[in-house]
């Protein structure tokens, strides 16, 4: 799992958002 932190769930406004967040930080 990605763990994405408080200030940048902030900045994800949508689904698209937080799925595009996730894809970038997988790898």
């Amino acid at each position: 799992d990605v763990k994405i932190p408080d200030e940048d769930v902030k900045n994800l406004k949508t689904v698209g958002d937080a799925a595009d967040y996730i894809l970038k930080h997988q790898g």
